[in-house]
């Protein structure tokens, strides 16, 4: 337990110490106009250099020098961003795959629709609707049927198809019936009780076929790696803020790549690192990003009330158990074996 302690301790420890780091970079920057740092960065003379700064400026130096040669040492990645995956070798793309098959999109879509429902609905209920509300239902509206018609045309399995016909016959009859009465907090929760089960089937589905494309992407490209390419390989996953907790294919490469946990989302280790996607534009006194980060996190917990009674579950890749189901049905470790390329050489 003290081992455990000492290890959620470092885990917080370390990003406070570099966020304190950053600040204090930024609030460097920041106040760059005061007398006192403006005389300090006009001295061009190293003898009269500020010794504090001549301090900073020999161990940054030391850590760039030290991240560049990690930088270095890493020189087979695999490298997701969102549906794409690149292999990496030397710095070079040098094969491009999609880790989230259309298949994916298509369920998603569905998916997706009783969470699109309750973000419009939620401030509404009990009160009458707006006649802008109105408006836009009444465009989804339009859209169901068309929907609903067109479900036949991406070769889905029969229950895939009974799943999201459920979904979008519940939707169409809840929409028509906020239209005309309102929407209580209680009609919604019953609306969300019918479709939940067939939206996380649909989730789940597709979180097998985000896993069965990544793992054929990585199948093909074992072969083109040697045994040593393969033990030193790290993965790079660009992802968004949400839901980065058990991320599909995190929990993949976690169950290819076994290795030390080093953050508190779990699958991310020492050779899985997830990154947060942001544009960081440092001209920008809106923090019209972050505040979109923020609001999503919001908004989502808020939605997540609703939908599941648990303001965190949307925080998890609600394709977590389809990934976790198909990772268990994969001979991941044969991967691991001799690499043809190895052998292709050695004769």
């Amino acid at each position: 337990m003290a081992s455990d302690c000492h290890t959620i301790r470092s885990l917080f420890v370390l990003p406070i110490i570099c966020a304190v780091l950053l600040v204090g970079c930024q609030a460097e920057r920041k106040t760059s106009t005061a007398p006192a740092i403006e005389k300090l960065r006009s001295t061009t003379d190293p003898a009269n250099e500020h010794p504090l700064r001549a301090l900073r400026a020999a161990f940054r130096q030391s850590y760039d020098n030290a991240r560049d040669q990690v930088d270095a040492s890493m020189n087979v990645l695999v490298v997701v961003r969102f549906s794409d995956m690149f292999l990496v070798k030397n710095g070079k793309v040098v094969e491009r795959s999609k880790g989230i098959p259309e298949k994916y999109h298509l369920l998603a879509l569905t998916a997706h629709v009783p969470l699109m429902v309750t973000v419009s609905l939620r401030t509404h209920l009990g009160k009458p609707l707006p006649d802008d509300v109105k408006k836009d239902l009444a465009v989804k509206l339009t859209l169901i049927e068309p929907a609903i018609s067109d479900l036949g045309n991406y070769g889905f399995a029969e229950d895939e198809v009974a799943w999201q016909l459920k979904v979008l016959t519940e939707t169409q009859a809840f929409l028509r019936s906020a239209m005309s009465e309102g929407v209580t907090e209680d009609a919604l929760r019953a609306y969300l009780n019918r479709v939940t089960q067939p939206m996380m089937e649909l989730a789940g589905r597709a979180g097998e076929a985000q896993v069965d494309a990544t793992h054929a992407a990585m199948t093909t490209w074992r072969n083109e790696l040697t045994d040593a390419e393969w033990k030193n390989l790290r993965v790079i996953i660009i992802g968004l803020r949400q839901a980065r907790d058990q991320y599909a294919q995190t929990q993949y490469f976690a169950a290819l790549f076994p290795d030390r946990p080093n953050s508190l989302f779990r699958g991310e280790n020492r050779r899985v690192i997830y990154v947060e996607e942001a544009a960081i534009n440092r001209d920008d006194n809106a923090f019209k990003v972050e505040r979109g980060v923020a609001a999503t996190v919001a908004l989502d917990e808020s939605a997540s009330t609703l939908i599941f009674n648990n303001p965190d579950t949307m925080a998890v890749d609600i394709m977590a158990e389809g990934a976790r189901h198909r990772i268990a049905q994969l001979a991941l470790k044969s991967l691991g074996n001799a690499s043809p390329k190895d052998a292709a050489a050695a004769r």
